[in-house]
């Protein structure tokens, strides 16, 4: 894998797991800081790499193909 699809991966679940995090309860949102190896965090990590790889894919059926290029102008965001 090239760096720019590394840092385009990279940026992607960063993304996802700010959505999912926010998406949360404040109390979970504590949990998981104050656990982060804990179960809360765990199961988050999870949906955010499903949501991140999601958001690859059809990237990568919406264009036929994937290039970095069309990370670098945000898509899919």
């Amino acid at each position: 894998m090239n760096s720019s699809i590394t840092v385009s991966m990279s940026a992607l679940y960063e993304k996802a797991w700010h959505k999912l995090f926010d998406q949360k309860s404040k109390a979970l949102q504590k949990h998981i800081i104050e656990e982060p190896t804990g179960r809360s965090a765990t199961e988050l990590a999870h949906e955010t790499a499903k949501l991140a790889e999601s958001w690859m894919h059809d990237a990568e059926n919406e264009q036929g193909y994937y290039t970095a290029h069309d990370w670098d102008n945000n898509i899919p965001f």
